[in-house]
């Protein structure tokens, strides 16, 4: 039964052949990616394994050339894209060879690589950015009340009981409880990966709704207090900490004086952060602001990860350890944090591409965003997204990029590279203010005199 793997490459086809690669990465895809869990393969010998995600997004990637005709556009982003997965692919190969490093590949050329292509090319114009920005914020509603169960009966019944009869021997994802309740992961493992995505959710949202980009005015506000209530039931802080950061700055793109909302950040930044560090220090030992128990634990635990695992990084700078090779401390197994995470398995050049990629798509981003006029939805969309990367930054530093947020991260990025060259987009107010002009006028049509 693991077979059915393949299902939504059959879908994608369909789609690609009846309507466009286009509406196959918004009606097939993106469904795929966010309703179906990641870890569903079908394991076949001698070839890479088969998810649901390679199966979606491998026949878009085959017909985007047999029916778009337009050039691609090469960007320094991309010669990073590529870098990353080079450097991540060969880091394995070096330390387990060919046959753990083709999975490797795969997943990172199908989860990563191909995801940011189709940004790319299909998120370039208004119509496509508001439909994909639409999709995203539905299927996490969906996501959202489906999981509801999984809140209050500790069970995930829509993401992996309904699953298992299909795949017998993939391992089931436990729920984890906090204040009482099952924190809700959906479709994503954990619910801090649920906690980020829904993080994204938002901050699409809300430009959604400042923007008009719903037929109705009242679904912005349903939309938004769905998903904001989905990131409230994963009860994960870091997420919630990176979605208060990344709104932030995508705020900036709904005021009337950018400049004075930069200063304002600037100042509370100066005002809060030594404040908070002080804070952070306190309640990592157990006084201010510390409460005694697992959540005051768990900030410890990932305090000590960096000393604990540092020393075994310059063991192996390059290129690292591996994926599942690096040693693990007994009193710390689990590496929750991205950056340190990173430069375990594939080494410090690795960090050094990822954090660029970061640190050169949110630069872009802020040069594109505060270029374009006062409250226009280009510039909301820019600060969005720049907001969205802050969120991922600063989330990252308290989990693993892992399952779907890896590919929504990528997403995202190529999302960025297609907003800064396409054409800037206009918001319904806009477009309706945009006086009508008068129709051309007809011309005479004279009979042709036929010469004798």
């Amino acid at each position: 039964m693991e077979v059915i793997a393949v299902g939504p490459a059959i879908a994608a086809i369909i789609v690609c052949f009846l309507r466009s690669p286009a509406r196959a990465f918004l009606d097939v895809y993106l469904p795929t990616l966010l309703l179906i869990p990641e870890h569903l393969r079908w394991f076949v010998p001698g070839l890479p394994d088969i998810g649901f995600q390679h199966a979606a997004v491998l026949p878009i990637v085959a017909f985007m050339p047999l029916i778009s005709r337009e050039p691609w556009r090469w960007s320094f982003t991309d010669l990073l894209v590529v870098s990353y997965v080079a450097v991540c692919g060969y880091s394995e190969y070096l330390a387990a060879g060919w046959w753990d490093t083709q999975n490797l590949l795969f997943d990172l050329i199908c989860k990563l690589a191909l995801p940011y292509v189709l940004a790319k090319r299909f998120l370039g114009t208004a119509d496509a950015c508001g439909r994909c920005a639409r999709r995203f914020v539905a299927l996490l509603c969906t996501v959202m009340v489906l999981s509801l169960w999984e809140f209050r009966m500790g069970t995930r019944l829509f993401f992996d009981d309904f699953w298992a009869s299909f795949f017998p021997y993939a391992p089931p994802r436990p729920v984890q409880y906090r204040w009482g309740y099952g924190r809700i992961g959906g479709p994503y493992e954990h619910a801090i990966l649920a906690g980020i995505i829904f993080g994204v959710a938002i901050l699409l949202a809300v430009w959604l709704w400042r923007t008009r980009q719903w037929s109705k005015p009242s679904w912005g506000w349903i939309t938004l207090g769905i998903v904001g209530s989905g990131s409230a039931l994963t009860m994960s802080r870091g997420p919630w900490l990176g979605v208060l950061c990344g709104g932030c700055i995508a705020l900036i793109g709904y005021v009337r004086s950018r400049r004075n909302a930069l200063l304002m950040l600037g100042v509370a930044a100066i005002l809060i952060v030594p404040l908070a560090i002080v804070a952070f220090d306190q309640y990592l030992a157990g006084g201010g602001l510390g409460m005694p128990g697992a959540l005051q634990a768990s900030a410890q635990y990932r305090a000590n990860l960096i000393p604990i695992y540092w020393p075994i990084v310059m063991e192996r700078p390059v290129f690292g350890w591996g994926t599942r090779y690096w040693p693990k401390d007994p009193a710390q197994p689990s590496v929750d944090n991205e950056f340190l995470l990173q430069a375990l398995e594939h080494g410090v050049l690795s960090l050094v591409l990822f954090v660029g990629l970061i640190l050169w798509v949110a630069g872009r981003l802020g040069v594109y965003a505060s270029r374009q006029p006062t409250r226009s939805s280009s510039g909301a969309l820019g600060f969005t997204l720049l907001g969205v990367l802050v969120s991922y930054a600063v989330a990252l530093a308290t989990v693993w990029l892992g399952a779907q947020t890896q590919t929504v991260l990528f997403i995202a990025f190529g999302w960025a590279e297609a907003l800064r060259i396409g054409k800037p987009l206009a918001t319904r107010r806009q477009i309706s203010q945009t006086p009508e002009q008068p129709p051309p006028a007809k011309r005479r049509q004279f009979p042709r005199m036929l010469a004798r």
